[in-house]
């Protein structure tokens, strides 16, 4: 919010022909400007990284629960095995 007064007043000295201080409050604003960027990409690396975190522990609980599927019940993947019914 402050970064977008200090360019509007930027514009208004712009407007009226007071280049150096027009510069001046564009030089803060823009400083401000890219700390704001600079947080709000921390922030999204942050989430990014949490949501592979949570993906590869989805991925490995899976494997997991794959292998134990056919650990647990042999031979129900051969295609020869027939399952009696009653």
């Amino acid at each position: 919010m402050q970064a977008s007064i200090l360019k509007t007043v930027g514009d208004t000295y712009m407007g009226i022909g007071e280049y150096s201080k027009a510069v001046n409050f564009f030089a803060r604003a823009g400083t401000l400007y890219v700390k704001r960027l600079a947080q709000i990409a921390a922030k999204r690396l942050q989430r990014t990284k949490a949501s592979r975190s949570r993906y590869k522990q989805v991925e490995n609980f899976s494997r997991l629960l794959s292998s134990w599927n056919r650990s647990a019940t042999p031979g129900l993947n051969n295609s020869e095995t027939t399952i009696p019914i009653h």
